[in-house]
């Protein structure tokens, strides 16, 4: 899939107008208890935030903690 391409599925799929040539990411390890606190992605000129688990989900059970919890967004 071409840079074009992918930037037209992102468009479409998040609404999110024109999207700008400048790609960043971060990878991040929590160790067991570990956690990050409540806060937005609203960085710079930042359009879109996505975040992959990279978790086997065999055996996962809610009390192992993990979970993605979303708030409505602040006028």
């Amino acid at each position: 899939m071409s840079r074009e391409q992918q930037q037209a599925f992102v468009r479409e799929v998040t609404g999110c107008g024109e999207l700008a040539d400048k790609t960043d990411c971060s990878c991040n390890v929590y160790p067991q208890g570990g956690h990050l606190l409540c806060h937005d992605d609203v960085i710079g000129t930042r359009r879109v935030s996505y975040i992959i688990y990279m978790t086997d989900p065999e055996g996962w059970r809610e009390e192992d903690g993990g979970a993605l919890e979303l708030y409505p967004e602040q006028q």
